[in-house]
């Protein structure tokens, strides 16, 4: 098998798992985590009373001093899918605010080291060494 061939299987590998991949990034998010297992931040009393007075409600609560949720509109997680390309893989948002929200927060796509180490060893390694074996004939 040659570099390129192993490249090309191992993005496939991690797009054979978009699904979980998107999943992980959403349940980081949902608790106010970035990529790096860091939180953005924590809402303020003011959010709330922001949230209570605008036209769109949010899908999830606004609580004072609880983690940013992202699910204001539900948009960003509804639109979350994995990026491919012929040489990488990411998490990306349809969502129009999306370009903004990646501005003002540069962690907020990617898994954090644990879910990270996780879709590795129980997902991506395990399908990619079984695809190499089989080219491979071993």
């Amino acid at each position: 098998m040659t570099r390129q061939n192993l490249e090309k299987l191992l993005l496939k590998s991690f797009r054979k798992f978009d699904k979980e991949i998107v999943s992980l990034n959403k349940q980081q998010l949902s608790k106010g985590e970035d990529n790096e297992g860091d939180l953005f931040g924590r809402y303020s009393s003011a959010t709330q009373e922001y949230a209570k007075n605008a036209i769109v409600k949010p899908r999830k609560s606004k609580v004072p001093n609880e983690p940013y949720n992202f699910e204001w509109t539900g948009g960003l997680f509804d639109g979350m899918y994995l990026l491919s390309t012929v040489t990488s893989v990411e998490i990306w948002s349809k969502d129009v605010k999306t370009p903004l929200l990646n501005i003002e927060y540069p962690n907020l796509f990617g898994l954090n080291p644990d879910n990270m180490d996780k879709i590795l060893s129980e997902k991506v390694e395990p399908y990619f060494i079984s695809k190499v074996r089989k080219q491979l004939k071993i």
